[in-house]
């Protein structure tokens, strides 16, 4: 007898699986219902995914709740843990002996030629609960003083669809007390945020937790330490927080480098993974270089195309976003 299972396409004794095909896996609701199931029957989730895919900052935050794992699988069949890269031969070799093995994934063995940095926060603030008391400027305020751009997309599940409006969000926050569902939002240059609220005796507990790109890995710290003291600062003027907290953690980026035709002009397609909508991408040049026409802003997405004009020879095009579903096209006009 077949049985089909309504989250979850594997299950064991202790361990619930989930499978994405996609190459961009993101927080739909059919994951976000498995990795609540798994959590309320105290299981393990494990999402399997293709060697090429990547997660979401959603994903990532509520496997991190969930207690999740992540395995990958080639075309041949291989499965390798997703976190440390080594060949497992079962999903309980994820729990039972992580972090061991001969074989590894590739991309473990070596470090990133280009890394890129997010600056990372987690931070719980206190309010009272007051019919003028509002949800979602914590995070609002966390994302500006940190150098991201103003959020302006949120939801339950992704895509984020509805606009970012503290007032929608604190009647849906109330409607849900005594303790919200995870509330997801985004700005245009990546920057990301879960906000999470719960009545206390005090009032309510108003938890944000995201991370700000900042572009290439900072060779010297000190900026980054005087951006997360100021923020720490104003969040202790503005909020009442219990605690907080500023990291700073490097992802992978995406580089691409194009040159110039003969007549001077460079367009050149380039495989990306934005979500639609303004979406920020820097540009450089050689320093023998010297650009015309710049543009460091990609306009809105149209019919899944990118058009722009950007700047002259060996243009090095980098990204600190996710990679997207359609081309990204971009012509380059040079001076003569």
């Amino acid at each position: 007898m077949n049985i089909v299972h309504p989250v979850a396409d594997e299950w064991g004794e202790d361990y619930a699986v989930f499978s994405a095909s996609a190459e961009h896996v993101v927080l739909t609701q059919p994951l976000a219902a498995f990795l609540d199931y798994a959590v309320t029957e105290r299981l393990r989730p494990v999402l399997v995914s293709g060697l090429d895919s990547r997660l979401s900052s959603f994903v990532a935050l509520a496997m991190r709740r969930a207690g999740g794992l992540w395995a990958v699988q080639g075309m041949d069949g291989a499965t390798y843990d997703g976190l440390s890269g080594y060949r497992i031969d079962a999903f309980r070799d994820m729990w039972e002996r992580p972090g061991q093995g001969t074989e590894r994934l590739a991309s473990f063995r070596s470090l990133s030629p280009d890394p890129r940095a997010v600056l990372m926060f987690d931070v719980f603030a206190h309010q009272r609960a007051a019919s003028d008391t509002s949800v979602g400027q914590l995070s609002a305020s966390l994302v500006t003083s940190l150098g991201g751009a103003p959020l302006d997309v949120w939801g339950p599940f992704e895509p984020l669809l509805d606009r970012w409006d503290t007032r929608i969000l604190t009647d849906t926050a109330r409607r849900e007390m005594p303790a919200s569902d995870v509330m997801h939002a985004r700005s245009a240059d990546g920057s990301y945020v879960d906000l999470f609220v719960g009545r206390t005796r005090r009032g309510i507990l108003e938890q944000a937790k995201g991370g700000v790109p900042i572009g290439a890995y900072p060779q010297t710290l000190s900026g980054v330490v005087q951006t997360a003291s100021t923020t720490l600062a104003t969040l202790a003027e503005d909020f009442q927080p219990t605690i907080g907290f500023v990291s700073l953690a490097e992802v992978d980026g995406v580089t691409h480098t194009v040159s110039a035709d003969r007549g001077g002009v460079i367009d050149a397609k380039l495989p990306a993974k934005l979500a639609p909508g303004w979406q920020s991408i820097t540009m450089s040049v050689e320093p023998s270089c010297r650009p015309s026409i710049i543009s460091s802003h990609v306009p809105r997405v149209e019919a899944g195309w990118i058009s722009t004009v950007i700047w002259p020879s060996e243009a090095s095009l980098t990204s600190s976003a996710k990679r997207i579903e359609a081309s990204c096209r971009a012509s380059v006009s040079l001076p003569a």
